[in-house]
């Protein structure tokens, strides 16, 4: 990539390559996030980790989409996505023509153009050289784009969140049925800005229209075992990248709700982050405050 695109945004801001959270929907991969927020990474101008901690903790957690989620890197996402008629939810047809070496340079091509521009003056305009110097994003649907991101940011550092396969496909059916009874979910500030006050599902079918396709998505998740076929195809796909090496970190949401301060700080270790003990407790903390009662199960 020419130094035109995200490396000469990164060098006008001083800003060292990215942390990128992978993992399934519903495996933890927000909370971790939100720990790294708290622990001082840099997620975006529309993160507010104060605000996260106080409005998620009063509300049902399984019906908030986008928590620790900034909505640029969304966009983006959804929007690779789309172009090759998919979804978060129904991943193969991107899956078939990612690594298409007739498809994929054009794909970086474009995403390099709209994430230069995405990051000079919206993802960044927050982020302060010297006071910060970790930045970074979760999406669960890295997991499946990371290819064309890693092309992006090279020297990235990949975190993947995971969680028992049956327990992530559980909380995915139940949010579906949850979803299904209450399809207006709620808008929580902190949380993953709506695009014009749409929900995920709006979102893609808008993007599907202007491409020709079928706006109406239907919900596959509300079939457990859709679900479980769903998360063994976000696991596989995030597991390739073990072969990064150093740049790539497993975290088991089971460890982190079991041992906060210890997760906190193989964090900082990871992702190179001086924080003291002090900031470990806070994330800690943020960890702990949580209603959830970790169920810690065998891995699979």
């Amino acid at each position: 990539m020419g130094e035109t695109g995200v490396r000469s945004v990164l060098a006008r801001l001083r800003a060292a390559p990215p942390v990128i959270v992978i993992g399934m929907h519903r495996s933890g991969t927000s909370l971790v996030a939100a720990m790294l927020f708290q622990l001082g990474v840099y997620g975006g101008a529309d993160i507010d980790i104060r605000r996260i901690r106080s409005e998620v903790a009063a509300r049902s957690a399984a019906l908030v989409s986008g928590y620790a989620e900034s909505g640029v890197f969304f966009r983006l996402n959804e929007e690779m996505l789309a172009r090759a008629g998919a979804r978060w939810d129904d991943p193969q047809p991107f899956l078939e023509r990612r690594d298409d070496p007739r498809v994929a340079p054009r794909e970086v091509a474009a995403l390099e153009q709209r994430a230069a521009r995405e990051l000079a003056v919206g993802f960044l305009s927050g982020f302060e050289a010297g006071r910060r110097s970790v930045w970074g994003w979760k999406d669960p649907r890295n997991s499946l784009t990371l290819p064309y991101w890693l092309n992006l940011f090279p020297g990235a550092r990949v975190l993947h969140v995971r969680r028992d396969l049956e327990s992530s496909a559980q909380s995915v059916h139940r949010r579906a049925l949850q979803w299904e009874q209450s399809p207006s979910v709620e808008t929580v500030p902190g949380c993953r800005p709506r695009i014009q006050g749409m929900n995920s599902e709006r979102i893609v079918g808008a993007l599907l229209r202007r491409l020709g396709k079928d706006g109406r998505p239907s919900n596959p998740c509300l079939d457990l075992d859709y679900c479980r076929r769903l998360c063994l195809c976000y696991v596989d796909e995030a597991c390739r990248h073990r072969a990064l090496g150093s740049s790539y970190r497993e975290v088991w949401y089971d460890d982190v709700l079991r041992e906060p301060e210890s997760a906190a700080r193989e964090l900082c270790s990871f992702i190179g982050l001086e924080a003291g003990t002090h900031t470990h407790r806070l994330a800690a903390g943020y960890v702990l405050s949580r209603t959830d009662t970790p169920t810690v199960t065998s891995r699979s």
